[in-house]
């Protein structure tokens, strides 16, 4: 249901209070190259389908959200229809369909508690996994993650879809190293 060519509204990872108008560039299996449209390529970013990030047609308007609209389209008498641009770009939309079926299976940010442990993986070292704690869990698709033992300023946010995210006691199950935040001497796993 999700193909090269169709459009939806996405969220901007690198600013999730923007929501724009978006085609589906490439797809990989079930992750989307997701292209906004009247923006460089550069801003171009990928999703899995079960992402929150993204979303059908007319959401925003239904919600009564913002959305960001191509430039060439901000001067318009009319405004911006959706109807019109799709026809005006002879494109489809991703069935809203699509995104129903997906719902069933989506994560969602309000899962995850203020203070809730789990494992992550370290952004600025990608070969470690650490101790992290949900420091925040909006906007919605999206947390703010704090490394047990290391200063504010390296919480990162992430989408609640990441792979790079685990529920505590993974590495003592797969194997992999954990490491134990600075200031503690050992983890105990029950």
């Amino acid at each position: 249901m999700f193909a090269v060519g169709l459009k939806l509204e996405a969220i901007d990872k690198r600013n999730p209070s923007l929501a724009c108008v978006a085609t589906i560039k490439d797809c990989i299996g079930d992750y989307i190259l997701i292209h906004f449209d009247g923006w460089d390529s550069g801003f171009d970013q990928w999703a899995h389908i079960s992402s929150e990030l993204l979303r059908p047609v007319g959401y925003c308007e239904d919600h009564e959200q913002v959305l960001s609209i191509p430039s060439d389209w901000s001067n318009r008498r009319n405004g911006f229809s959706w109807k019109l641009y799709l026809k005006e770009t002879n494109s489809k939309p991703v069935p809203k369909e699509a995104f129903d079926e997906i719902t069933k299976f989506a994560k969602s940010s309000q899962q995850f508690l203020i203070n809730q442990r789990l494992e992550a993986v370290d952004k600025r070292c990608p070969s470690l996994v650490r101790v992290a704690n949900v420091v925040d869990n909006t906007p919605p698709g999206f947390l703010t993650l704090g490394y047990d033992g290391w200063p504010d300023k390296y919480n990162i946010r992430i989408e609640v879809s990441s792979l790079d995210l685990f529920p505590v006691g993974y590495c003592h199950a797969s194997g992999h190293p954990l490491q134990v935040p600075p200031g503690c001497k050992f983890l105990i796993f029950d």
